[in-house]
């Protein structure tokens, strides 16, 4: 599952990091920021049930679950990289870069999703949104709905 849902993840990064790079062109990185979040939020929601619930049903106990998951999580990377953007005249300098430097902004990014996605997403996912007992489950041939399964 780790594999799948870091794969998953990586899709989602890659919408993020180019939503990011045409938005902040167009505005401050933090808004830029906080729309590339969105759009991979909606990509991720995709490739993490596949990974963590391929046939499940898709009640409204789970989406209640995925959407206050998923507002955690998208909370938290924005903190983190407003955070980490604090960060970025003294990185700049340390790098000898400009603090504008989209090398620089993809740094912070990648860093901030790379310490959320282990520390806050992966688990939260696996043990409270996708947890596989409470996921009632479809058979593949028969397309009927079975009793839920406690794996």
């Amino acid at each position: 599952q780790a594999s799948s849902s870091a794969l998953g993840s990586f899709a989602a990064f890659c919408s993020y990091l180019g939503v990011c790079h045409f938005a902040d062109a167009l505005m401050p990185a933090s808004q830029a920021n906080a729309l590339g979040l969105a759009a991979a939020a909606s990509v991720n929601f995709m490739m993490q049930r596949r990974s963590f619930a391929p046939g499940a049903v898709l009640n409204s106990s789970l989406m209640k679950r995925y959407v206050l998951a998923e507002a955690l999580i998208v909370s938290i990377q924005q903190v983190f990289f407003l955070t980490l953007l604090e960060a970025r005249p003294f990185l700049a300098h340390l790098g000898h870069v400009s603090q504008e430097d989209p090398w620089l902004l993809g740094g912070l990014r990648m860093a901030s999703q790379a310490m959320v996605f282990v520390a806050v997403s992966f688990p939260l996912r696996k043990y409270w949104v996708f947890a596989a007992y409470e996921l009632p489950l479809y058979s593949h041939r028969t397309r009927c709905q079975q009793t839920k399964v406690r794996l």
